[in-house]
């Protein structure tokens, strides 16, 4: 079967986050970014706020906020969304809701965040985050969201047979009124030294994976085409470039026109797997069953295999997918 398609339009550009700042108030072991307590990072948000206009050329109108915690640099956090509302692009964030103490004090600050852009949070808990932020400031500030006619929702993050996580969950649903998701936690960042019996889900198989395409660009301006990439090798495929060095519209094009990013879009990682394993110079062939998610065996085959995957380039989709998956 021919695969119909057009080499610079091959992969979307689904959304740009910012990580605006690895600092956090608690320290979770679960934390897919590796968050820190004390600030040692240097600021570079003003070349970040240079690329708003080239981001309206690729037709991303709103940018989101994650971190770390990024209410912890809110001054910063304002001032950005400010500079992005006068181009036209609104602002969502992702945060913990460890502001949330009072429910008029939580409703004067969203006002002020979104009079400077701000059009939705996202409010995230689980039994990690529990321990540092009480669960009653999630409802206290989806509450505070809705008198402020800002859109909301909460995801609480579970692990495999997470029966608190549930209860929480359940409590979520009673007492907010806000939309509620259940997500999984993911084997990456400090959640990668887990127990393997927490990501114990369904057996790895060959399917899209929806995280390509949601472009992370961090506080150091390095920009990856998946948000759990970001403690991944350099070299390898998912870190695009960075935007101190590089032209965004360059970094954009080359993930737009990247075969291995196709490849990885619409087949996984289990794909990716499939093809280097029928690499004659892959003498040690990778055994799935190693690996208990997906993002897993993703970082183990873009650390090890970097070199590999760039041949993807060469060879093309149709050879690719026709001879190997």
């Amino acid at each position: 079967m021919m695969i119909s398609y057009n080499p610079k339009t091959l992969n979307s550009i689904n959304s740009v986050g910012y990580m605006i700042t690895r600092m956090c108030n608690a320290s979770c072991l679960h934390c897919g970014s590796k968050s820190i307590t004390k600030p040692v990072e240097k600021n570079f948000h003003k070349t970040f706020k240079s690329i708003f206009p080239f981001l309206l050329n690729h037709g991303i109108k709103q940018i989101c906020f994650t971190g770390g915690e990024p209410f912890i640099v809110l001054s910063e956090l304002k001032n950005i969304m400010k500079t992005a509302q006068y181009y036209g692009l609104t602002a969502s964030v992702y945060t913990n809701g460890y502001w949330a103490t009072e429910i008029e004090k939580s409703i004067q600050l969203l006002n002020t965040l979104k009079f400077s852009g701000l059009e939705s949070i996202i409010l995230s808990t689980d039994r990690f985050h529990t321990k540092y932020i009480k669960k009653e400031r999630i409802i206290i500030a989806s509450k505070a969201a809705k008198a402020s006619q800002i859109n909301c929702q909460i995801n609480v993050n579970l692990t495999n047979n997470d029966w608190e996580g549930l209860n929480l969950y359940s409590f979520m649903l009673k007492y907010s009124n806000v939309k509620v998701n259940m997500l999984k936690v993911h084997p990456i960042g400090r959640g990668e030294y887990l127990s393997k019996s927490c990501f114990k889900y369904l057996p790895l198989r060959i399917e899209k994976c929806n995280y390509v395409g949601l472009i992370e660009i961090d506080h150091k301006g390095i920009v990856y085409s998946c948000p759990t990439s970001s403690d991944f090798c350099p070299r390898a495929p998912l870190v695009l470039g960075n935007i101190l060095t590089e032209k965004l519209d360059e970094i954009f094009m080359k993930f737009k026109s990247s075969v291995f990013h196709y490849i990885l879009s619409n087949f996984g990682p289990e794909g990716i797997l499939n093809i280097l394993n029928k690499f004659e110079e892959i003498k040690n062939k990778i055994n799935i069953e190693n690996f208990n998610h997906r993002c897993h065996l993703c970082k183990y085959i873009n650390n090890h295999y970097y070199k590999t995957l760039q041949k993807f380039e060469e060879i093309g989709i149709e050879i690719l997918t026709q001879k190997f998956i």
